[in-house]
């Protein structure tokens, strides 16, 4: 039964990200949606995989599920930040997000 409220939330929440995202797109700001994903990749993913080799971190399955969380959440961050500079550059510089 929890699954099926927790899929319930999912789109929602997904939905202003996704905006800024088709935003980036359709604006041909595309380099943003590099940079956020790079800066995840190697922040989150990086790290977690140098403390694996470090033997600092072992993969199970809540570690993973709390690793994919946390690379959700920085990489909304960096697409609100950078969805904030573009419309700034566009012009619509009082965007309050």
């Amino acid at each position: 039964m929890l699954h099926n409220r927790s899929s319930l939330l999912s789109p929602p929440s997904y939905l202003p990200l996704l905006l800024l995202d088709t935003l980036f797109i359709g604006l041909g700001k595309t380099q943003y949606l590099a940079y956020q994903s790079i800066l995840t990749n190697l922040g989150v993913y990086g790290i977690a995989y140098l403390l694996y080799q470090g033997a600092y971190w072992a993969p199970s399955f809540f570690n993973i599920l709390v690793l994919f969380g946390v690379g959700i959440v920085v990489d909304s961050l960096l697409t609100v930040w950078y969805g904030r500079v573009v419309l700034r550059e566009k012009g619509i510089a009082s965007v309050n997000m």
